[in-house]
């Protein structure tokens, strides 16, 4: 059973954290309008802080996943990821439909009035953009099966197949690409590396990472190398932006050079952090579990909240008080109302 897995605090602090931290991108959605102003700086800053959030995600997928043969078969697995992520997405799919067609007018009933455009409505997330997260998690749930059949003692050695994969994706996909841009080659997107493509090796370097002892002084580097993709993404970013007059995308994407360095640099910084406060203690450890299992519910309906706030109480989206003080209430709102849903029987599926 998934139940019986050996418990890890940290997995579980870091859900917390990349939840709030995807709570925070949103609320601070102000940053994709730019302004030569210290206001749009301040959004940039908060920008580059939260966005690790979707890498360590998607981390914490092969960090828990990898080994589910141990647990249980691929029949088991995908019936899993049926109910715990598939119906809760279709489900909410429709409610953003619902949401974008009557509330925010964002879509019309002419949007969805016949099934091929319905499907594609869901599919392409066009009620709630946000869920965008789904298909691409999916694509990666289907790679899970191949990447589990290779032996434990082949996949993070230093030789290891994972490692390897890792190492041919960032040079391939990331490092050419990104230097090809910045001095005006043009890459051939063919030479990308296909094995490991799209979202899945951050999978691989979560389980990489949780399974693997990481000494001091590569520890320190990795931080490093963290501090260099903030500074990368947030004071790079706002320089080049301020040049264009545009909101300069150069250092932005989740799989280019300033995420890998900042999302592997949370993981690690999580992994190897001091938590004897929380572990002594079995009400800290059970208040740590049960705001983590919110957080698949709150990343479903925080942006309802969010989008109600603005329009119903006239809130300006641009304000610093709002940015910074705001998410700490939708977050809070959120997990509250999650936690009311996931006590009530049948309607509970919509947040497993």
């Amino acid at each position: 059973m998934e139940n019986n897995k050996k418990y890890i605090l940290y997995f579980d602090l870091l859900n917390i954290f990349a939840c709030f931290a995807v709570v925070a991108l949103h609320v601070n959605g102000a940053v994709h309008t730019f302004a030569k102003t210290r206001n749009w700086v301040s959004c940039m800053f908060i920008e580059a802080l939260f966005y690790f959030a979707v890498p360590v995600f998607f981390m914490l997928t092969g960090a828990t996943l990898m080994n589910y043969r141990k647990r249980y078969d691929t029949g088991a697995f995908f019936k899993k990821r049926i109910f715990k992520t598939f119906v809760p997405f279709m489900i909410w799919s429709i409610i953003g439909i619902c949401w974008s067609i009557f509330y925010t007018k964002g879509m019309k009933i002419s949007d969805i009035n016949t099934p091929a455009k319905f499907i594609s409505a869901v599919i392409n997330c066009k009620g709630m953009g946000i869920y965008w997260f789904f298909p691409a998690l999916f694509s990666v749930y289907l790679t899970i099966p191949l990447f589990s059949l290779v032996d434990e003692d082949k996949r993070i050695e230093k030789k290891g197949i994972f490692t390897y994969l890792i190492l041919v994706y960032i040079v391939l996909n990331v490092l050419l690409p990104f230097v090809c841009r910045l001095t005006g080659i043009q890459w051939n997107s063919a030479l990308n590396a296909v094995s490991c493509g799209g979202y899945v090796v951050w999978f691989l370097i979560g389980y990489l990472l949780a399974n693997t002892d990481i000494n001091k002084k590569f520890s320190i580097l990795i931080y490093i190398l963290g501090l260099i993709g903030f500074f990368m993404y947030f004071y790079l970013t706002v320089q080049n932006s301020f040049k264009t007059g545009r909101f300069d995308k150069t250092y932005a994407g989740y799989m280019n050079i300033p995420a890998i360095f900042m999302g592997t640099a949370v993981f690690v910084l999580f992994k190897y952090g001091k938590w004897n406060l929380i572990e002594k203690h079995e009400k800290a450890v059970r208040f740590v579990r049960n705001l983590s299992s919110a957080s698949f519910g709150v990343y479903l309906i925080h942006y309802y909240l969010k989008d109600f706030s603005i329009r119903h109480f006239g809130i300006d989206p641009r304000s610093t008080l709002y940015r910074i003080v705001g998410t700490f209430i939708i977050y809070g709102l959120s997990v509250i109302i999650v936690r009311v849903i996931q006590k009530i029987p049948v309607i509970r599926k919509m947040v497993p």
